[in-house]
């Protein structure tokens, strides 16, 4: 009896320290705390794999990816990846684009070997003057949060022109705020956030909080009426009397309020061309009264909706020799050529279109003509901004198009149908010239 007690305390203290073990180790794999640090040599953008660097590194990740790449390809799981660079250098335009390209080469590892994409990873730059040349691996059971940077843009062309070109495809420089090796909020001031195009002036014309303030400290610089920056005693030559722009690889030194970008969410347009009664190749008409939803989305793509009738209110008196009558309903799907989430400059796209008709013209024929249109193909055209909400756009429609209709006569106020006739081609659908009204945010 002893030793079959002794045997069943042993039985479940085995399975106690089993269940342990067990749940210590999906813990580990679950730990939002995980990371893998992948090195590289000085000067070095090539993962080196052999005993000496990453090779121990590189197969933990396999065997983590293992029993987390499920979570990560359905999206509710991601990687973070973490570059490294000095404090001090947090405005030097080298070091940031040294700390996204170790990043991508990172990437691009983990995506040819494990299948992943860019939406399975998030990418920030973590200072700390003790580490540099490391990119760090972070493990994060949670889908992706909408305020989380995921593009890497970076140059092998170093030159000052090229980074600046480069680094400014970011809305703002993707430092990490909250972290124990970063600057506290407090002193983690908006520098970081680099300026649109549109809404601040360039990065060698950032005025000071105020333009006209003495200068004290002769690290500091100052901004002239004229918007130019002039640096006192720079390290690199720059005197208090030269009008330079900034030294190259670095943000001026100041404090400044960035202004958000604003993107653009949904605009409503209409075809002034069609407005005015011209349809292809160049019929004039009666109005064809037209309006257009677009919703923009993904950065570069858009998706219309547009509506068309004429006349706008119904026709009923058939005494009248002429008339023209159409309406329907058309969608388009484009992609925009320009910087991503300015949605405008060149674009091409794919449409659908389909409507019906009645038109009697009596000069033509003594038979009206009633059917529906169907009508798919290309767009391409190019829109412009006027103000920020207010653009204009120019474009064409062409390709397949069938029209099925009945020709009929109108004999004392009653209509008789004579022939049924079907005819496909390939034309030019439309073309416009729209006013467009967009609703922005930030």
């Amino acid at each position: 009896m002893n030793v079959l007690k002794s045997s069943i305390k042993i039985f479940f203290l085995i399975a106690i320290l089993s269940a342990s073990s067990l749940s210590s180790s999906a813990q580990d794999k679950l730990n939002p705390k995980i990371s893998f640090n992948i090195s590289f040599s000085a000067g070095s953008n090539i993962i080196e794999t052999n005993n000496k660097s990453n090779l121990l590194e590189l197969a933990n990740i396999s065997d983590f990816v293992n029993y987390n790449k499920l979570s990560i390809q359905n999206g509710t799981s991601h990687f973070v990846l973490v570059s490294y660079i000095n404090e001090s250098s947090r405005n030097n335009l080298f070091a940031v684009n040294r700390s996204a390209l170790l990043a991508s080469v990172v990437r691009e590892h983990l995506k040819k070997k494990f299948g992943f994409d860019n939406s399975h990873f998030t990418f920030t730059i973590r200072f700390d003057s003790e580490i540099s040349d490391l990119v760090s691996i972070e493990y994060k059971p949670y889908s992706v949060k909408s305020f989380e940077n995921q593009e890497i843009h970076f140059t092998h062309n170093a030159s000052y022109q090229e980074l600046v070109k480069t680094i400014s495809k970011y809305r703002e420089i993707p430092f990490e705020i909250h972290s124990e090796n970063a600057l506290n909020e407090n002193n983690l001031s908006e520098e970081s956030k680099f300026p649109s195009s549109e809404d601040t002036p360039a990065i060698n014309q950032v005025p000071l909080k105020n333009p006209k303030e003495t200068i004290t400290d002769d690290k500091k610089c100052k901004t002239l009426e004229d918007g130019e920056q002039v640096y006192a005693k720079h390290p690199s030559g720059y005197t208090k009397n030269s009008r330079t722009k900034n030294p190259p690889g670095e943000f001026a030194d100041t404090t400044r309020k960035v202004h958000k970008n604003l993107i653009s969410s949904v605009g409503i347009k209409t075809n002034l061309i069609n407005l005015a009664g011209v349809t292809p190749p160049a019929i004039v008409t009666k109005p064809v009264y037209n309006i257009s939803l677009e919703l923009y989305f993904l950065k570069i793509l858009s998706a219309s909706f547009e509506g068309f009738v004429a006349p706008l209110l119904k026709q009923t008196n058939i005494q009248s020799e002429n008339w023209f009558k159409v309406s329907g309903a058309s969608t388009e799907i484009r992609v925009w050529m320009g910087q991503t989430y300015r949605f405008s400059g060149f674009f091409v796209g794919v449409y659908g279109m389909y409507g019906d008709f009645d038109i009697r013209d009596i000069e033509e024929s003594d038979k009206g003509k009633t059917g529906d249109f169907y009508s798919t193909g290309l767009s391409v055209g190019f829109c412009h901004p006027i103000t920020k909400k207010i653009l204009v756009e120019v474009g064409a429609r062409g390709g397949y198009r069938k029209d099925i209709w009945d020709t009929y006569t109108i004999i004392n106020n009653d209509f008789y149908l004579s022939e049924s006739i079907s005819k496909s081609k390939f034309c030019l659908a439309n073309y416009n010239i729209s006013i467009i009204y967009r609703f922005t945010r930030k």
